[in-house]
């Protein structure tokens, strides 16, 4: 087996992920614009033998004495296996990974799994810990609409009924020309909630983000008359849509039903005319499968849908220059 660490421009990361369902997480460009704004490098440790690939894109973190802890490059950065593996070829493609991480330096790893894509955990197991870090909530696109809702809590559907009712427009862009207006929502947002630093961006961090996504991410707008009061980044990438993030105006944070926006933007994630949008025509749209319905990340959403789980894998390369091994625990945070 070859193991390499390749980066962003690297032809053999976007052939790969021609090949295996991903999620914006395993995307270079965004990966990209994530580095430029923390200023740390991702690579995407890729382990070969002959067509079958198994890869994971890490970011690493220096450490005294010329060591490293290797981490997912963003939380849901998570393994991917190329079709027609069996279990003994992960268990090894693992192996040879660890075994190539712990010669170049590097004393831990710490792995996010996704929640919609498979992950092969077990394979994982025999080399560390698994670790569950609460519940999430996905909604299946192939449902019927109307099951959907029919599977919410009553007063989630009285609330998109009066959002409908309402003199609100939302609406998605065609473009990102409301993007600075976007970026004030959020950042009134992060100060609302007492946000920790790293959670405020600058507007050029976001410019930098949706060249990185091209038309795999569309800014929805909220609009009161004709003030912008609210907006969304919203991300579609191997039938994944996702609410990436979201900003609104303090003043009409209480008067805004936040369900009635997930739910317009969960009817445009069932349409087939979001493959065709003028944005979007030029690309592959993948058939409907399961959107991360982001109404709440606790059980107080009352959404009726699957319940999945982010985990977090941990395990530890032994340094060569030492007799035991490092083990950290690391937190649930992003």
């Amino acid at each position: 087996m070859e193991v390499q660490l390749l980066d962003h421009e690297d032809e053999r990361w976007a052939a790969l992920l021609g090949r295996v369902r991903h999620d914006i997480d395993h995307l270079p460009g965004y990966l990209a614009a994530s580095d430029r704004r923390r200023g740390s490098t991702s690579l995407l440790a890729h382990v070969s033998d002959g067509d079958v690939v198994f890869a994971v894109p890490l970011q690493f973190i220096e450490l005294p004495g010329g060591m490293r802890d290797a981490a997912s490059a963003e939380l849901r950065a998570a393994p991917l296996f190329t079709e027609g593996t069996s279990a003994a070829w992960r268990s090894a493609a693992i192996r040879a990974l660890l075994d190539h991480l712990r010669d170049s330096g590097t004393v831990s790893l710490f792995l996010r799994f996704h929640p919609l894509l498979e992950g092969y955990r077990s394979d994982f197991a025999p080399y560390g810990a698994i670790v569950e870090h609460g519940p999430t909530y996905d909604i299946p696109l192939d449902h019927p609409l109307e099951e959907i809702r029919a599977n919410m809590r009553r007063s989630h559907r009285q609330s998109i009924r009066k959002f409908r009712a309402s003199d609100f427009r939302f609406e998605r862009e065609p473009g990102y020309d409301d993007l600075a207006a976007f970026h004030e929502l959020y950042e009134l947002t992060m100060q609302r909630v007492h946000a920790r630093g790293e959670f405020h961006f600058s507007l050029a961090y976001f410019q930098d983000l949706v060249v990185g996504l091209g038309n795999r991410v569309a800014l929805w707008v909220l609009r009161s008359g004709e003030q912008i009061v609210a907006a969304h980044l919203v991300t579609d990438c191997g039938g994944i849509v996702q609410g990436l993030y979201a900003g609104v105006h303090p003043d009409f944070h209480s008067r805004v039903p936040q369900v009635g926006l997930y739910d317009q933007e969960l009817e445009w994630a069932r349409a087939p005319s979001r493959c065709t949008s003028s944005k979007q025509a030029s690309r592959r749209c993948d058939p409907p499968s399961t959107a991360r319905a982001l109404l709440s990340t606790t059980p107080s959403s009352g959404a009726d849908a699957r319940l999945g789980s982010t985990r977090q894998a941990a395990w530890w390369a032994e340094p060569t220059n030492s007799s035991r091994p490092i083990a950290t625990a690391r937190g649930s945070g992003p």
